[in-house]
């Protein structure tokens, strides 16, 4: 039965063109990996230094977004390997980035890292999309 809710709801979510699945998994994708960095800066904060609890929350939401990525926005087929690696290097690209614009964030204009993340995270998941239409899933 859940299958078959699944597999009518794909069905219909792959005829949506693919610049709004974009838009979509990558508002899903970019709320899990903000939602994981406000929780793991939440709980080790105080801990760890800020980037050192991006970096780890990054890892886990590229791996997340990398099987979105492939299976609901670019549904390519071939080597999941070879396609994971280079996805993964290209999101390793957008979380320096990132982690750069953070910094900035955080320690020029002095915004809490709290909301720094998600406003570097949300300029730079656009650039994303490019990035990976041309180059990760071509």
């Amino acid at each position: 039965m859940i299958k078959k809710i699944y597999m009518f709801l794909y069905k219909n979510f792959i005829k949506i063109p693919e610049p709004v699945r974009y838009f979509l998994v990558g508002g899903f994708n970019t709320v899990f990996g903000i939602f994981l960095y406000q929780t793991l800066f939440y709980l080790f904060g105080n801990i760890f230094n800020y980037l050192v609890i991006y970096y780890f929350s990054s890892f886990i939401s590229i791996t997340v977004s990398i099987f979105t990525l492939k299976y609901y926005v670019f549904l390519k087929e071939g080597d999941f390997k070879k396609q994971f690696i280079k996805t993964f290097s290209m999101q390793i690209i957008l979380m320096i980035i990132t982690s750069g614009l953070m910094a900035l964030l955080v320690e020029i204009l002095r915004i809490n890292p709290m909301y720094a993340q998600p406003i570097a995270t949300i300029i730079v998941a656009i650039l994303g999309y490019f990035i990976h239409k041309s180059i990760s899933f071509k």
